[in-house]
């Protein structure tokens, strides 16, 4: 188990290690990551991988404040690059507790896989993580 100072990367690294096989099952890769970043500071990187058609990523990031950053990507049908799908959104996580963080992410990478592209899967991803705020999505 990654070992973590601040208490909200902690319980929320635990979380997510409690629910690693459940999200394990339905990817590629799953990894729990403590960040030291250049100033000092720590960082919860949660990455999730797939090996389909066409590979599928998805990232958060959770800094002690409790900001966070979220990003979900399908790499393009053509072997020049590019997204068929590519959402991403910045914001605190207030008040939502750390099982409420995984099951939300979880629920997430259900909506990117079915989704047919970003628009498919924008409102709905929007809708999941309404709780955290503010949110800017790009």
């Amino acid at each position: 188990m990654v070992n973590f100072e601040n208490s909200l990367l902690s319980e929320c690294a635990t979380a997510f290690g409690r629910r690693g096989k459940a999200i394990r099952y339905h990817t590629e890769g799953f990894a729990i990551e403590r960040v030291i970043e250049a100033d000092g500071q720590e960082r919860l990187n949660i990455d999730v991988s797939t090996l389909e058609t066409r590979p599928t990523r998805v990232h958060l990031r959770l800094w002690p404040e409790g900001n966070i950053w979220f990003q979900a990507a399908r790499s393009g049908p053509s072997a020049r690059g590019g997204w068929e799908f590519l959402f991403s959104f910045d914001g605190t996580l207030g008040d939502l507790p750390p099982g409420e963080l995984v099951s939300t992410f979880e629920s997430s990478l259900g909506e990117v896989l079915a989704s047919r592209g970003v628009i498919d899967a924008t409102d709905r991803l929007l809708a999941l993580w309404s709780r955290v705020q503010p949110i800017a999505a790009g």
